[in-house]
């Protein structure tokens, strides 16, 4: 039985009849995956497929849209297609209905309506998502500022080759069309990793790309990350599902792996067990995933496209179709446009909601002929607060929560290091926990404020790690693979040559950029010259990621104010410090002035970030 539960036209029912037998249902799933370019299978001997996807798609038309349903769809799509609307193809799937797992198997993608001759799924007009009801909410969620993107690498090892290089710089390349995103790109990583990035900072999207598969013994969806050996590690929907889906900040997640979108067939399996399913349970806003192997250039060019309309302002729903298109255009005989599937609970299909953005000045003429118009338009309005390009970020090979940018010929920390990423390394380094640190090389008031010697005030996670000397900071950065910055390398990076502070010309008065003595500083000397009755927010340190108005261009925050920065050049006894910090007047924190600092020196406004050549 199919129930229309809500259409422009109303409801209604019809009885449904399954076109292919269970064995013939196999038969046409190899078809599929015959037609297809899989790594996997193109080097097998040509079979004729028993039917074509457009008959194939056809049958599976003719046996959904029957009696009610057939008129209720006709109605509803000459209703929306007067009103320049989309008629948007959404079909639940009943959790507790125990034939699930053999409706889900069905290639909904590959529709095709005979009397028009049109696949559905290749339409804007006419887009298909799954939808599995359960007892999550789906809350809609802003814009944010900024959009972060995390990329996710599989393993290499053991397994096909994958050019992973070139769909990252797909990815970074696609969402330079709104300014104001964040791309990181993790190295191949274990769940850890994951898991670790995700507590470091807010993502919204997670880019899965690797190799995946459906387990024929367990009958369980997996995905293949790098084990802490090096080696191949498969990893369950399930337990992925486990890892991420505390961050309510999430809200898509896209799996650009082979098999990830398809569950077991058959009675009595498990309708959650693929990894698409089981995030959706997690609850996943969205999820886009492949129900078939697919060919690692196709796999590229969908999400390449997918990204490219996400990017100008399009619903996930409309962006996957606009995927399908390239697919179609590159290859229209075979069914690789009908592999990718996606799931959403979003009732419009839009991941981030026009509520907060600002509005677009300009008129349109028939403000209901696109959707999509209003969303572009409050895109590019608010486009305006952003840097002028995309933010290439990468993670720290082993410190997934530190985060670098390129600046000429060096990478430099976006973040000035943590107290959660200074506990990571006295637990890994004994013998600089508090308490335990060389005398020689700290003057007794190392790591002042924390409770005790792997423990820091509550709080203070993402505040920048204060009491720490010149070599305790230079032993945590060469512990990450790097140094401390030079004076050259801090200046470079704050663009010194050309602006007094690092963000560029002065801001409006109205808008926070440091961290600084202001009006509430605890201190004599607070600044009551300049913004007399200014107020940053903070008495002392503020979080890393704070002002992002005071960001460079390059997305580097707090180089002026906040904490001041140890720097690697020396002269006898003492160091280089940079940028000032919450103690220090507005234009003692200018990036063009440099102090002097006994080496040994833990100061509670003195912190740092680290360097990468």
């Amino acid at each position: 039985m199919v129930r229309v539960v809500e259409s422009p036209a109303g409801e209604g029912v019809a009885s449904f009849q399954l076109p292919w037998t269970g064995s013939e249902l196999l038969r046409v799933r190899a078809g599929l995956r015959r037609s297809g370019r899989h790594l996997a299978v193109q080097d097998l001997a040509p079979e004729p497929a028993d039917q074509t996807p457009r008959q194939l798609g056809e049958a599976l038309f003719r046996a959904l849209f029957a009696g009610q349903v057939s008129e209720l769809f006709a109605r509803s799509l000459g209703i929306v297609g007067d009103r320049g609307l989309r008629l948007r193809l959404r079909f639940r799937l009943d959790p507790d209905d125990p034939r699930l797992p053999l409706l889900h198997s069905l290639p909904w993608e590959i529709l095709y309506q005979p009397d028009t001759r049109d696949f559905l799924g290749l339409s804007r007009r006419t887009p298909i998502v799954r939808s599995l009801e359960i007892p999550r909410p789906a809350p809609p969620h802003p814009l944010p500022s900024p959009l972060r993107v995390l990329v996710v690498p599989g393993t290499r090892f053991g397994l096909d080759p994958l050019d992973l290089e070139k769909e990252r710089e797909q990815i970074q390349r696609a969402w330079e069309r709104l300014p104001g995103t964040e791309v990181i790109c993790l190295e191949p990583a274990g769940a850890e990793a994951i898991r670790q990035a995700l507590l470091g900072t807010s993502f919204h999207i997670l880019h899965f790309m690797g190799h995946g598969e459906l387990d024929p013994e367990t009958g369980k969806g997996v995905l293949f990350l790098e084990g802490p050996d090096g080696t191949s590690s498969p990893l369950t929907g399930e337990s992925l599902a486990i890892l991420i889906k505390d961050f309510r900040s999430l809200r898509l997640v896209f799996l650009n792996a082979c098999e990830t979108g398809r569950t077991p067939d058959g009675a009595g399996q498990d309708p959650w067990a693929g990894v698409a399913t089981a995030l959706v349970l997690g609850g996943l806003p969205a999820v886009i995933a492949m129900q078939l192997p697919v060919a690692d250039e196709m796999a590229i060019a969908f999400s390449r496209t997918v990204y490219q309309r996400l990017a100008a302002g399009d619903p996930v729903d409309s962006a996957v179709s606009e995927g399908r298109q390239t697919l179609y255009a590159a290859s229209p005989e075979t069914a690789d446009w009908a592999i990718p599937v996606l799931f959403t609970r979003i009732p419009d299909s839009r991941i981030f909601t026009r509520g907060t953005w600002r509005r677009p000045r300009l008129s349109l003429r028939r403000v209901g002929q696109s959707a999509a118009a209003i969303l572009i338009a409050a895109l590019a309005i608010l486009a305006v607060r952003y840097r002028e390009r995309i933010l290439l970020v990468q993670a720290v090979p082993g410190h997934p929560t530190l985060q670098t940018v390129k600046v000429g010929r060096f990478r430099i920390a976006r973040f000035e290091v943590t107290n959660r990423d200074y506990l990571q390394f006295v637990q890994a380094k004994p013998e600089w926990q508090k308490g335990r640190a060389d005398p020689r090389l700290q003057d007794g008031d190392y790591l002042e404020d924390w409770l005790s010697p792997i423990r820091y005030p509550p709080g203070l996670d993402n505040h920048p790690v204060t009491s720490v000397s010149w070599f305790a900071a230079q032993a945590f950065c060469r512990w990450a693979g790097g140094d401390l910055p030079t004076q050259e390398q801090w200046q470079e990076a704050a663009h010194s040559a050309e602006y007094r502070f690092p963000w560029g010309p002065e801001p409006p008065e109205s808008v926070p950029v440091l961290n600084f003595c202001d009006a509430e500083c605890e201190m004599q000397h607070r600044d009551a010259t300049f913004r007399p009755n200014f107020r940053d927010g903070y008495p002392r340190t503020a979080p890393v990621d704070a002002f992002p108005e005071g960001q460079t261009r390059e997305g580097v925050y707090n180089l002026s104010g906040n904490v001041w920065e140890w720097c690697l050049n020396s002269s006898q006894a003492e160091r280089v410090t940079m940028g000032g910090s919450f103690y220090s007047t507005y234009e003692e924190c200018s990036s063009t002035g440099r102090s002097w600092q006994e080496a040994t020196l833990c100061a509670i406004d003195g912190g740092f970030r680290c360097a990468w050549r």
